[in-house]
């Protein structure tokens, strides 16, 4: 059976039923990096995402009975943290053919003037 992040989520923290014991097809759309990340954002678990972080060779399963058997059986909400986004940024991406960690890199080094050449510029226009 096919599961979804939340799904082996809610059973790390709420259900604890396993339900990737002995299903192959389960166990391959498991991502322990993503699960870890989510359960870092919980002062509880990030201790637990450590340690798995440290032992990233051990293999899925062995990592799933792991967060089964160690986290404590709570809900957990959190959300996934974006960083917010810049037209500028997205300008010089679009404009320069850049990609997004280095048109960061060049707004910071771009004066006021050149930036509001650089968007009269590229604004559609018409009538």
């Amino acid at each position: 059976m096919k599961y979804k992040l939340f799904d082996y989520l809610n059973d790390i923290n709420i259900g604890k039923k396993n339900i990737v014991a002995g299903d192959l097809e389960a166990l391959k759309g498991f991502s322990p990096f993503i699960v870890l990340l989510m359960l870092s954002y919980h002062t509880d678990a990030v201790g637990i995402a450590n340690e798995l972080n440290c032992r990233h060779g051990m293999s899925k399963q062995m990592q799933y009975d792991f967060l089964i058997g160690t986290v404590r059986k709570r809900k957990r909400f959190s959300r996934i943290t974006k960083a917010p986004k810049n037209d500028d940024v997205q300008m010089l991406m679009n404009f320069y053919n850049y990609a997004e960690v280095r048109a960061v890199e060049m707004l910071e080094l771009m004066t006021e003037e050149t930036i509001e050449e650089l968007r009269v510029r590229t604004t559609p226009g018409g009538r």
